[in-house]
């Protein structure tokens, strides 16, 4: 009789300590054609992140880092590293993708179904395209740099000069 009495017990143990190793984060994302910022857990030892305390929910089933969102991160263009073409000329990418401040960064078009931005200040050589929100479903660390949405930066590729035209 102790022992169906302290299954529950050792069970309702269980998931508080699960749930303690949760850390509040806030993450962002990008939903109805614009940023916004949404709590999650992140679960260090199973490298999860979750949607609510619980664990009931993982993060990317409730917030899809997908093309459906219009994260660039699946499309066939940006996985192939095909650089854009937007009415400024042809870009191309450099750096890794990484997370950024979106608030610093304002609508510059799309491409390919993904938003594209700039910063306010400078000129489009660089513009930068939505990856995908602020964690990673795959790989040994979700969560991405305080939770910034990721993006990959292009840069204006130089036109060719005329030795290299007469080549």
């Amino acid at each position: 009789m102790r022992a169906l009495l302290l299954f529950p017990l050792l069970a309702l143990t269980s998931s508080l300590v699960t749930a303690q190793t949760r850390q509040s984060v806030s993450v962002c994302v990008w939903e109805n054609a614009r940023f916004g910022r949404v709590s999650a857990y992140y679960d260090g030892p199973a490298r999860t992140l979750f949607a609510t305390p619980a664990g009931a929910e993982r993060f990317a089933d409730r917030h899809p880092a997908d093309s459906t969102r219009g994260y660039a991160r699946t499309m066939g263009w940006y996985v192939g590293d095909a650089g854009i073409t937007v009415a400024e000329g042809r870009l191309a990418s450099f750096r890794g993708a990484g997370g950024m401040d979106e608030t610093k960064l304002v609508p510059a078009g799309t491409f390919g179904g993904a938003p594209v931005f700039r910063r306010p200040t400078d000129a489009v050589e660089t513009l930068y395209v939505l990856v995908g929100p602020g964690f990673r479903p795959e790989g040994p660390a979700p969560y991405v740099d305080g939770g910034r949405c990721e993006f990959q930066p292009y840069r204006r590729l130089a036109p060719p000069t005329a030795s290299a035209a007469q080549e």
